[in-house]
């Protein structure tokens, strides 16, 4: 990859999850300056304005600039089914980005992200499951959008890092927001939300032969198991429970499917007008 080309680090942070946005981007800041690493902008879909996250402004002044885009907050575990959902929907306000690189928010990266920038998709592989294959909970309904057949159960991968060339991830998320949507209509959810849908997706390219790059746990090492020799490249870290997570009513579930993924529900505030002082892109 050359310097030229630009990766877009996409977070979801709403409600109570804004938090971690000063560290995230701090870590991001630091990555950048790695020799030979992509370039890299953070695309926040957000609830709130930039200049109401404390401590934001500090990390703005780094390396990596902010493309901020307006997302609504809602009940769980809809934060996480919408997630394709968003990414989908914003397809033109990234179409000039070259990759794209989806991180849970409540990450911390302490090494380069070169090897998470490949040419096709690039998934990681589950800590929880690594040295267990046999455990990993994909799904066994043959009717759900999330199901793996027993032949395709090659690896279990995670859900909090994944990403890929623009144009393919955004195909996988096109195709995975319109089978959650189809599962919702029906009153289905996953236990594992949408980490099961991109296990699907992740299966379903292996069986295709398809460019697809599969790294290791450190890619997504929990922050309880970081020793000297185990330091991890990116961390999950320990948090406290910031919403009570309970699954939604069937008839809200069927409700989100039949007005489109929840559009009546993205009732979003109407962004503040940006400040001088906080620099920050793709705000209407």
């Amino acid at each position: 990859m050359t310097s030229a080309r630009v990766c877009g680090v996409l977070v979801i942070a709403t409600g109570g999850y804004t938090r971690y946005l000063p560290g995230l981007l701090a870590g991001l800041n630091r990555a950048a300056r790695a020799v030979d690493g992509p370039r890299l902008e953070l695309v926040c879909f957000s609830d709130q304005h930039p200049h109401e996250v404390p401590g934001l402004s500090a990390a703005i002044t780094g390396e990596v600039p902010i493309r901020w885009l307006p997302w609504g907050a809602f009940t769980w575990p809809l934060p996480t089914l919408l997630r394709f959902e968003a990414f989908s929907r914003a397809g033109s306000a990234l179409s000039d980005l070259d990759h794209l690189l989806y991180l849970d928010v409540d990450m911390a990266v302490r090494g380069a992200l070169g090897p998470l920038v490949g040419p096709g998709l690039v998934a990681v592989t589950h800590p929880g499951y690594s040295a267990t294959p046999a455990r990993a909970p994909f799904v066994d309904d043959p009717t759900s959008g999330a199901h793996v057949p027993a032949d395709r159960r090659i690896g279990y991968v995670c859900g909090g890092v994944q990403g890929g060339r623009r144009d393919a991830y955004l195909a996988a998320s096109d195709e995975l927001a319109g089978r959650i949507r189809h599962d919702l209509g029906r009153g289905h959810i996953p236990r594992w939300h949408d980490e099961s849908y991109w296990n699907a997706w992740i299966a379903e390219m292996r069986h295709r032969s398809a460019d697809l790059t599969i790294l290791p746990s450190e890619y997504c090492w929990p922050e309880e198991w970081v020793t000297p020799t185990q330091p991890g490249v990116i961390i999950a870290l320990r948090k406290p429970v910031l919403t009570r997570r309970r699954q939604p009513p069937l008839a809200t579930a069927r409700d989100i499917a039949v007005r489109g993924a929840g559009s009546a529900l993205l009732r979003l505030r109407r962004p503040a007008p940006p400040r001088p002082d906080v620099p920050v892109d793709g705000m209407p």
